[in-house]
């Protein structure tokens, strides 16, 4: 039995009197619950989309270690700033913000795995076996707290990038390899998660890593390279036409005049010498001639480490490079989304440019509907990371009705 039932239309005077009140109480239409209430398919379908960068916690300074035991000291000394951070809460706080939005697509990066092993043997770079007692799993820990009590998300994929393992004197007592306790092994990942539920269907899962890579001088002379990537789903949600998701972290360590960069598809590597974001904007021309280059809309989530204008020399190199390939804004600038220069600190006031972004291509077919930023509030004293989220609804045309 229906329950609706039919209004009864209003004299002018008192729908003029109603309609002040609205406008005096603040009160609006959301333009996310109009378009999918009225099940207009010229409008389309309102998609939620997300981009959060997780942080690792530390700013890796082991990097620079000249000698094998500085390199053991500086292990420990980043995973104990890893400590300070507290991943559990501050994933617990990321997942919370997730969950206020409900987007349908998530992008994670940065979204990192430390494990660790008693005794240690310095890992298999130096001959020795891979850690695996986890000491923190941050897609783990994002998607226990979503899925508290009920299956809200779903992990769409995970790509491993960077991975190295070392001794780490993790309690800080003596000096150097010979007293580190422990082995330490990071993995650096991105994600995509998806909504259950919610109409969300993925196909044709794609994930690369960028073959310019920043890298690094080791112990002296030792070149590490760091593998930086994307993911890529082709996606329908709620009856939309298909569109291709694609999620992305592109190089940060890339603002120093002098940086060397591999060209890994080549055998053996080749080495060039670039700089001032040189690395980063080779690799988005890789995105968008690669998985973000369709016959069908595109939707570009993630932290690019860039912006017009850039914060530092050559930042805005890549994000020019992207805008140049047809991409549009589709995420908001205001209130800025990076970032805390302080793991365990900082302030409201270090959040002063934009590095994360949602982009779509073409425009005219994706549109903007609605965009905030989430995580710019502390929690027990701690930022959830030192980038917030960056949210945006889409709207996406809807496929033709189906005529019998």
């Amino acid at each position: 039995m229906s329950t609706f039932a039919p209004t009864r239309r209003l004299p002018f005077s008192r729908r003029l009197f109603v309609l002040g009140l609205v406008a005096l109480a603040g009160l609006s239409l959301k333009p996310a619950e109009s378009a999918e209430a009225n099940g207009d398919g010229r409008k389309g379908v309102v998609v939620r989309t997300m981009t959060y960068n997780a942080a690792l916690g530390t700013g890796l300074s082991a990097r620079f270690a000249t000698t094998l035991d500085e390199l053991c000291e500086g292990a420990g000394q980043n995973i104990r700033e890893v400590d300070a951070t507290n991943p559990p809460l501050r994933m617990r706080a990321i997942a919370r913000n997730i969950l206020r939005k409900k987007p349908d697509l998530v992008g994670l990066n940065e979204a990192d795995a430390v494990l660790t092993q008693i005794p240690a043997d310095n890992g298999p770079l130096l001959g020795g076996t891979s850690a695996t007692t986890v000491r923190y799993e941050f897609i783990r820990l994002i998607l226990d707290r979503l899925n508290k009590g009920k299956r809200r998300y779903r992990l769409v994929t995970v790509h491993d990038e960077f991975e190295f393992e070392v001794k780490a004197n993790l309690d800080g007592v003596g000096f150097g390899c010979d007293d580190s306790e422990t082995d330490v092994r990071l993995i650096t990942r991105n994600a995509i998660l998806k909504r259950v539920g919610a109409g969300v269907r993925t196909s044709r899962l794609r994930q690369e890593s960028y073959r310019h890579q920043v890298a690094f001088e080791l112990l002296g002379g030792v070149q590490i390279a760091v593998p930086r990537g994307w993911e890529s789903v082709d996606a329908s949600v709620r009856g939309s036409k298909r569109f291709r998701f694609v999620h992305t972290h592109v190089e940060a360590f890339d603002n120093r005049e002098r940086n060397t960069m591999l060209d890994t598809g080549t055998d053996p590597p080749t080495q060039t010498v670039v700089g001032n974001g040189a690395v980063r904007a080779i690799q988005a021309d890789e995105l968008v001639e690669g998985p973000a280059k369709a016959r069908i809309p595109v939707v570009l989530v993630g932290d690019l480490n860039s912006n017009v204008p850039g914060v530092k020399p050559g930042d805005e190199k890549a994000f020019q490079r992207i805008l140049a390939a047809g991409f549009k804004r589709r995420s908001t600038q205001e209130p800025p989304s990076c970032c805390i220069q302080d793991d365990t600190g900082g302030t409201l006031a270090d959040f002063d440019h934009v590095v994360d972004h949602i982009l779509a291509k073409p425009g005219r077919k994706i549109r903007l509907v609605s965009s905030s930023v989430v995580g710019r509030t502390k929690v027990n004293g701690l930022f959830p990371s030192d980038h917030a989220g960056v949210f945006s609804a889409l709207l996406v045309p809807r496929k033709p009705a189906r005529h019998r």
